[in-house]
């Protein structure tokens, strides 16, 4: 009994506190001379401020009431981990990769309408342009200017329904596996009510929510 029992036993990864203090710092010097953080700006400062950004291996949950930004919210930390420098792998259960696009374009705009005086672009005026609205000509020059800083920032949408928690764990570890970027890199899924639960708890929200957040910390990879 007592040899079954030891043979499943879990790897013991205790570490001391000094160790784990030690590991903080050298991640701390590391920064310091590459000159980048650790932490993953949400692109909102008085939130930066408050909490320090986002931090690798923390699981993050947006929560709130449908319509309340928790999808722009989203966007606008994919865009931001991307500008600092972190692989940004973005997956949209609800939205279409255009959509996403949509969005995260107005977003790029904003900042550069600001200083000019302008209104930034309306996402639905990017839409409607889709329905055959059209756009204006400076909005077409501004739109396709977010564009071009979007196309050289590491940011990847993926858009599917439908996916189980191990589907995305194994395309965000393949394509870590085959980013430069190494653990400068951030996993954003939208949302997790759209993931596709098990058969053990299908049917059971509650239980399904559970299982799911779960398997989102198990699943290190995934940082939300």
């Amino acid at each position: 009994y007592d040899q079954a029992a030891a043979a499943n036993e879990p790897t013991d990864r205790s570490q001391t506190a000094g160790e784990a203090a030690d590991r903080m710092f050298r991640e701390l010097e590391e920064a310091s001379i590459a000159d980048k953080s650790v932490a993953i700006p949400t692109g909102i400062s008085q939130l930066d401020d408050l909490i320090g950004g986002l931090f690798p291996e923390n699981l993050i949950i947006i929560a709130g009431r449908p319509g309340m930004g928790k999808s722009i919210m989203g966007g606008k930390v994919a865009l931001e981990a991307a500008r600092a420098g972190f692989f940004a792998d973005w997956y949209s259960l609800e939205m279409s990769g255009k959509e996403c696009a949509a969005r995260v374009i107005c977003d790029v705009d904003f900042d550069s309408a600001l200083q000019a005086g302008k209104r930034g672009l309306a996402y639905n005026r990017l839409s409607h342009h889709r329905r055959g609205r059209g756009l204006g000509d400076d909005e077409w020059e501004r739109a396709i200017a977010a564009k071009q800083v979007l196309e050289s920032l590491p940011l990847h949408i993926t858009d599917r329904d439908r996916l189980t928690m191990g589907q995305i764990a194994g395309l965000a570890r393949a394509r870590a596996a085959r980013s430069p970027y190494g653990r400068r890199r951030v996993v954003i899924i939208d949302h997790l009510g759209l993931i596709e639960p098990s058969d053990r708890y299908r049917g059971r929200k509650v239980d399904e929510l559970s299982e799911i957040t779960k398997q989102c910390k198990i699943y290190r990879v995934i940082w939300c």
